[in-house]
C-alpha cells in the first residue's frame, strides 16, 4: 500500500488497537489491488467503491470489513455514508445465510466435543506438546486466536501488564490474559491450573529454558498474519478456534462459565453460536459478526 494512503488510515483510525489498525489496513490493501489505482479512498466515488465490493469473490463477511473501513474514512472527512450504511444491511444479510450455511455444514460432520477431547488426548499420547497446549486452552478456556499468543516462562517477574503469559512452576502454572478481543470490557484474565499433562507438556515445550514461545514462526516470535492459520494447524481436522467454540457453546450448558472464560457476552454465545439456534436476523444484528480470528 502507497505510504501515502497507510498514513491517511492511521489517521483515521486514530486511537484504535494495533490489531484493528492491521485489520483495516489488510481490508484496504485488498480493496486497493481490486480498485487497480491509488487515488484517496475518500475521494473515490461511493458508486465505484460499492460496485467493486460487491463484485469481490470472497466471503460477505470480508466485504463487511472493506465496507465499514469506507464508513470511517468516510465519516472522518465528515463525507456522506448513506450508501455505505445501505450495503452494510443487505451484506448483514448474506453474511447471515453464509454464516448459517456453515453451521449446518459443520453441524453435517458430526464433531462433537467427545471427538474434540480425544483429538487433544491423542496429541498427548503422540507428544505433540504444542497440539496439546492449544487444544487444552481452547477447550478449557474457550480462547480466542491471539489469547494464545504468549510466552511460557519460569520468571514471573518477566511478566508485563500487556502481554500473554503462562508463569510454569513445577507442578502448576498461571495462565494470565492481558491481550485479548474484549479485555477493556472484561479486563485481564489469571487463572491457576493444576492439570498435570499441562504442565508436563509446557515443560517440555520451555525445555530448560527461561522463557519459549507457544506459536513460533520459525525460531521467531508468531507473525500476527499467521496465527489465524497457525492455531487453525493445531485443531481437528484444522477447523479452528471458532468453530471449536461454536461446537463448545451447542455441546455445552454451562453458557456462565463460557462467558466468563472467553469475555463474551452469554446472549452473544447463544444468539450467534449455539448451532441449534435459530436467529431472528431482524432482532440481532448486533449479534451477528461473530468474532473470528
Amino acid at each position: 500500500m502507497p505510504k501515502e494512503i497507510q498514513k491517511e488510515l492511521e489517521e483515521v483510525v486514530g486511537e484504535q488497537s494495533p490489531k484493528t489498525i492491521v485489520n483495516y489496513s489488510n481490508m484496504l490493501t485488498r480493496l486497493r489491488k481490486a480498485l487497480i489505482e491509488t487515488t484517496p479512498i475518500k475521494d473515490i466515488s461511493p458508486n465505484v467503491l460499492i460496485k467493486t465490493i460487491k463484485e469481490m469473490d470472497i466471503p460477505a463477511t470480508s466485504k463487511q470489513s472493506m465496507n465499514n473501513v469506507c464508513i470511517v474514512i468516510f465519516k472522518y472527512h465528515k463525507l456522506p455514508v448513506d450508501k455505505f450504511i445501505k450495503l452494510r444491511d443487505e451484506l448483514a444479510e448474506k453474511s447471515f445465510d453464509e454464516s448459517k450455511s456453515k453451521d449446518t455444514e459443520l453441524l453435517a460432520k458430526g464433531i462433537t466435543l467427545k471427538k474434540l477431547t480425544a483429538f487433544m488426548n491423542e496429541a498427548y499420547t503422540n507428544k505433540e506438546w504444542v497440539k496439546f497446549v492449544v487444544n487444552y486452552l481452547l477447550l478449557t478456556f474457550q480462547t480466542r486466536n491471539e489469547d494464545l499468543d504468549l510466552t511460557i516462562t519460569t520468571n514471573a517477574k518477566a511478566t508485563d501488564g500487556q502481554h500473554n503469559w503462562i508463569i510454569l512452576k513445577k507442578t502448576t502454572c498461571t495462565y494470565i490474559r492481558n491481550n485479548y478481543k474484549t479485555v477493556d470490557t472484561y479486563g485481564p484474565k489469571i487463572v491457576d491450573i493444576r492439570n498435570k499433562k499441562l504442565v508436563e507438556a509446557l515443560h517440555h515445550i520451555l525445555d530448560d529454558k527461561a522463557s519459549e514461545w507457544l506459536l513460533k514462526t520459525g525460531d521467531s516470535h508468531i507473525i500476527h498474519t499467521e496465527l489465524n492459520r497457525a492455531v487453525a494447524n493445531q485443531t481437528y481436522d484444522k477447523i479452528g478456534s471458532t468453530k471449536y467454540f461454536k461446537i463448545l457453546s451447542t455441546s455445552k450448558k454451562n453458557i456462565e462459565k463460557m462467558s466468563d472464560n472467553r469475555g463474551t457476552d452469554p446472549s452473544t454465545i447463544v444468539h450467534s453460536y449455539n448451532l441449534n439456534k435459530k436467529i431472528n436476523l431482524k432482532k440481532k444484528k448486533s449479534d451477528l459478526v461473530a468474532d473470528e480470528e
